[in-house]
């Protein structure tokens, strides 16, 4: 009897868990672009479906501190999305980094 409750709720997560669409979540490479008063993060969808991605973006200004955003964008296929933080005179960027994970 718990032998077969335990199979059941086995069966049960592994239905939930590869039927929800975190299952289809995965991290793709994301260029960064850095320039003095802007980072751009960038992701290029070559699959031949729509991605959701969720883009973050940081940079580090020159007096140490950190700005960063994060966008949720569709990605059509063969087209790219986008996400910046800008940053205004004095401050310029010294770094920044981008990260996204994209799910269909």
């Amino acid at each position: 009897m718990i032998q077969s409750i335990r199979n059941f709720g086995l069966a049960a997560f592994a239905v939930l868990a590869f039927s929800s669409s975190a299952a289809h979540a995965f991290t793709v490479y994301a260029q960064t672009f850095v320039t003095p008063f802007q980072v751009t993060g960038q992701v290029h969808n070559v699959f031949p479906q729509t991605l959701f991605c969720s883009i973050r973006v940081q940079g580090i200004r020159s007096d140490g501190f950190p700005v960063w955003t994060q966008a949720n964008v569709p990605v059509y296929p063969g087209t790219t999305g986008f996400a910046y933080v800008y940053t205004s005179y004095p401050f310029q960027f010294v770094n920044g980094l981008a990260f996204a994970d994209c799910t269909y």
